[in-house]
């Protein structure tokens, strides 16, 4: 590929940042170097900005069922926006039997875990656009006799990274808060008052 070297990063980069992400994947196979640049971190920082200024590359993330009883046979698919048209038919990376549940979306990610919510449940942070995810590692709670368990999903401006929250409640004694961050790939406890959680 080295016919590409006359062309400045810098042309490559705008060009390449004009594209949709479905074709950001096939262009990683080019060479090594639009990879390692289609991959950093900076990139997809500056292709999700240009993209949410001019509002395009919109995605439309649904499900449909063909048997309520069997969640294996759900099929997922990412429709443009533009067309409504089948962009790709997905599977949900978690390859459970359980039904799944979207616990929130933040530029392009989604958190998705168990629809009825336990401990023990895997959470992962899936990209449908170019099928790349992470399943969360798991959680040491210290807590027993847990009644319910809520989970939230967002972007945090002022840490720069996207975060999971979990919160657990116990019959009996104080909730539990744990946040999971995706730069660090890891989980903190966070002790709270009580009165603020309701």
């Amino acid at each position: 590929m080295s016919n590409f070297n006359y062309i400045p990063e810098e042309i490559v980069t705008d060009i390449l940042q004009r594209l949709s992400s479905k074709s950001l994947i096939r262009f990683r196979c080019v060479c090594k170097s639009w990879r390692d640049l289609i991959r950093s971190s900076s990139f997809a920082w500056s292709h999700l900005n240009r993209n949410v200024a001019r509002r395009s590359n919109r995605y439309l993330y649904a499900y449909h069922q063909s048997s309520i009883d069997e969640p294996e046979h759900w099929q997922y698919s990412l429709f443009s926006t533009e067309a409504f048209e089948p962009c790709l038919n997905l599977r949900h990376p978690l390859r459970t039997r359980e039904k799944l549940r979207i616990y929130g979306s933040s530029n392009g990610l989604v958190c998705i875990s168990d629809e009825k919510l336990h401990p023990n449940s895997r959470i992962c942070i899936w990209n449908p656009s170019i099928r790349k995810s992470r399943t969360l590692p798991n959680i040491e709670t210290h807590l027993s006799d847990i009644s319910t368990t809520h989970l939230s999903f967002g972007f945090h401006p002022e840490l720069d990274d996207y975060i999971v929250v979990r919160i657990v409640h116990p019959y009996m004694g104080s909730p539990g808060v744990e946040v999971y961050t995706l730069g660090t790939n890891s989980w903190k406890s966070i002790r709270v008052t009580p009165s603020l959680l309701g």
